[in-house]
């Protein structure tokens, strides 16, 4: 395996898998959070950077098509990834599948991939501005 997979591919395929195991675990001992939502919170954010992995390696991916559909793809993946978490919750005595958490990973994914769409745009603009200046990146 190269370099680039290790780099862009292998983060969001490894977050995948400690979620499977993770959710694999039955009666999972969490510290007691004080506000209603820390449940949901977590979901949306863990979900959020799995979504911001699974851009970033399919935006560089070897393949064209995937590339320029990397924000659909990634979000797809991802939120099909989260339900079927939760049906894998299901069949695992002490866990429970939640509707909740499914749609806080979808809010997660869908927010962190746009936010990361919007930075890497924002970028590509700054270093497009710098070089037609003349100016080193």
């Amino acid at each position: 395996m190269n370099k680039k997979f290790f780099r862009f591919q292998f983060p969001w395929l490894f977050l995948m898998a400690l979620i499977f195991i993770q959710s694999s675990i039955g009666s999972l001992k969490i510290p007691d959070i004080e506000f209603d939502l820390a449940d949901k919170t977590a979901h949306f954010i863990l979900f959020g950077c799995l979504g911001i992995l699974t851009a970033r390696g399919l935006k560089n991916s070897q393949n064209i098509r995937i590339k320029k559909n990397y924000v659909f793809l990634a979000i797809f993946i991802c939120v099909i990834y989260g339900a079927s978490d939760e049906v894998h919750q299901y069949f695992v005595p002490g866990r429970h599948a939640s509707w909740g958490d499914w749609i806080a990973d979808t809010l997660g994914v869908i927010t962190f991939v746009y936010i990361y769409k919007w930075y890497s745009n924002y970028q590509s603009l700054k270093k497009k501005k710098l070089s037609e200046n003349g100016t080193m990146i």
